[in-house]
Order: C-alpha cells, then sequence, then structure tokens
C-alpha cells in the first residue's frame, strides 16, 4: 500500500510538471499508467524473493540498499540512454529500462517507438511474478521452522 500511496503522489507531481512545461496531452498517455503498475508489480515480485531469503540472512537486506543504488545509474531516468558499448549494454539489458522509457514516451511523445521489449519484459514480469508466489508460499514455512516461530 506504501508503494501504491507513493505513485499516486509521484504521478501528481508528473501531472504538475506536465502543467508546468505545456506538454500536449494525448490520450495515449493514459496507456502509461499499465507500465507504471507493471513496474510496481516488478519491484513486489523482487521483494516478494526477497522477503523469505532476508528473514534467514541479514546480508541480503543490507546489500538490496547497494544493489538499488548501483541500479539506479544503470537506468536512464535522467540521462538519456547511451549508444555506446558497453553502457548501452548495460541499460539494454534492464528490465527497468523498456517499461520506464516506454511510460515517458507515452507521456511526452504520445506514443512508443518499440513496443516489443515493452511486451517481452511485461510477460516476464508476470511470469516470475507467479514463481515469487510459488517460491514464497513454499519458502514460508522453512522460514518460519527455521527462525522457531
Amino acid at each position: 500500500m506504501q508503494v501504491l500511496f507513493f505513485l499516486g503522489i509521484q504521478s501528481i507531481l508528473a501531472c504538475c510538471v506536465i502543467l508546468y512545461f505545456n506538454l500536449d496531452f494525448t490520450w495515449a498517455a493514459l496507456l502509461a499508467i499499465p507500465l507504471m503498475i507493471v513496474l510496481v508489480l516488478m519491484g513486489t515480485a523482487i521483494g516478494v524473493i526477497l522477503v523469505p531469503l532476508g528473514a534467514l540472512y541479514k546480508d541480503v537486506g543490507e546489500s538490496v540498499g547497494i544493489i538499488l543504488r548501483f541500479a539506479f545509474f544503470l537506468t536512464p531516468v535522467v540521462y538519456p540512454p547511451p549508444e555506446t558499448w558497453p553502457y548501452s549494454a548495460l541499460v539494454q539489458w534492464n528490465p527497468v529500462t523498456p517499461l520506464l522509457m516506454g511510460a515517458r514516451d507515452l507521456i511526452t511523445k504520445g506514443s512508443v517507438s518499440d513496443i516489443v521489449p515493452i511486451m517481452v519484459t511485461s510477460g516476464g514480469v508476470f511470469f516470475v511474478g507467479a514463481i515469487a508466489l510459488i517460491f514464497f508460499h513454499i519458502s514460508v514455512p522453512i522460514v518460519l521452522e527455521r527462525l522457531g516461530a
């Protein structure tokens, strides 16, 4: 619920920025909402996988912050995607990139240049999410037994 709350606040701020810079609103911009939902589901799936591991091994919880800081720089949030190798390969293989750039293109341009990476990544998110739920349901009794609860 906290993630959805912050998504709502950030969406309001994004609308204010769009109004401030006088960007043309197209109905295609509303298609960015499902892409943002897929991004939230991606984070949730990764979190569901990491929760049992973090309960058993404290290093997992501590390393997530370091990995996320590094991953932030691999995602073209505040800079255009690099075109020279090896940086372009790192950004291209980042699963967040097609969803984020697709949402940004829909909001600012009203269209997406390439839909295939978005569809592949979205399908992968739903597949990993299903695997994460199965992993969670299998691992929770084991984690509880190891923790002595």
